[in-house]
């Protein structure tokens, strides 16, 4: 069974890391343009051509999204009794939005991404450092949340006490580790509407990786359930 689960995340997370390699080429890539033509003056001046830096993304993507959908299938797989929803499709979309929202976009809050070639190389490895201790954080304390509102929900506390307890919990948690970590540093002079538009496409192709992955996988589940029960 377990191996069945892994081999469902990986064909959800290679579909649904080309659909995110998609948005991103046609959406991301653009304001990736911009922004090496504002650092260097000539957006083409690479050792690798942009349309073939483009196509490698995409593939790059798809690939990363099978080995993302590799680790979910073996997370849903753990957790799949241990989660209150009614079926797999539920089980698996909620669970994709557990991790997108731990993994990418409560760090995301926190030290939201910056195009390419920005930033002071010379700090480039505590920065590095700095951003995946939050991620660990945010991934965590996502968990731990998620526990904690099954316990309560266990012990009898109604749904609207026992969110509004966990929710309240969680911003007060990251809202304290936010404040006590490096603040985020943006780009000296670089025009903001660049920027802002190259942040919510990185937002965009998170967002179409881990829904797809959800969707897929929920989908593969359900689809073998219902042969299951024919």
């Amino acid at each position: 069974m377990l191996g069945t689960y892994l081999g469902r995340g990986v064909a959800a997370g290679l579909l649904a890391g080309l659909a995110a390699g998609v948005f991103a080429y046609f959406f991301g890539e653009p304001h990736v343009d911009r922004a090496l033509a504002l650092e260097s003056g000539n957006a083409f001046n690479q050792v690798v051509d942009r349309p073939t830096q483009r196509l490698g993304l995409v593939v790059a993507v798809a690939l990363y999204g099978a080995s993302v959908g590799a680790v979910f299938g073996l997370t849903f797989a753990s957790l799949r009794e241990r989660m209150a929803a009614p079926d797999d499709w539920s089980r698996s979309l909620r669970l994709s939005a557990a991790l997108f929202a731990g993994l990418f976009f409560l760090p995301f809050l926190k030290y939201p991404a910056d195009p390419p070639g920005t930033g002071d190389p010379s700090d480039i490895g505590f920065r590095t450092v700095v951003y995946l201790v939050t991620v660990a954080v945010c991934a965590g304390a996502v968990f731990v949340a998620w526990n904690v509102a099954r316990t309560l929900r266990e012990g009898g506390t109604g749904t609207p006490a026992r969110q509004a307890l966990v929710g309240a919990g969680l911003v007060a948690v990251l809202a304290a580790f936010f404040f006590a970590m490096p603040p985020a540093t943006s780009p000296a002079g670089f025009p903001g509407d660049v920027l802002w538009d190259f942040r919510m496409s990185a937002v965009g192709t998170q967002a179409v990786l881990w829904a797809g992955i959800g969707a897929v996988f929920g989908a593969l589940c359900e689809r073998t359930n219902r042969k299951g029960t024919a």
